[in-house]
């Protein structure tokens, strides 16, 4: 969450967390400490992003530095980019 979101998705996170709640499904929601600017919130998003993604992939006993997808992902951009 954070003070920056477009009212669309703020809307949007208010239904998946009712989803979620309907469905039992366990969820933290996190709030973006308030910065002085999107841009230094987008970095910290980023590197939120990052720590949980490797985090999570330790407590899953998955080597977080294996990213076939994310390579994937890389090259089809640079294929569709060349035209």
């Amino acid at each position: 969450q954070s003070k920056y979101q477009h009212p669309r998705n703020k809307l949007r996170g208010r239904i998946n967390l009712e989803i979620f709640t309907k469905e039992k499904i366990l969820y933290e929601s996190v709030l973006i400490q308030a910065v002085s600017s999107t841009l230094s919130e987008i970095f910290q998003l980023l590197l939120f992003g990052d720590y949980l993604s490797y985090y999570v992939a330790l407590l899953n006993r998955v080597n977080p530095t294996l990213a076939d997808n994310v390579k994937i992902l890389e090259e089809k951009l640079l294929l569709y980019s060349e035209g």
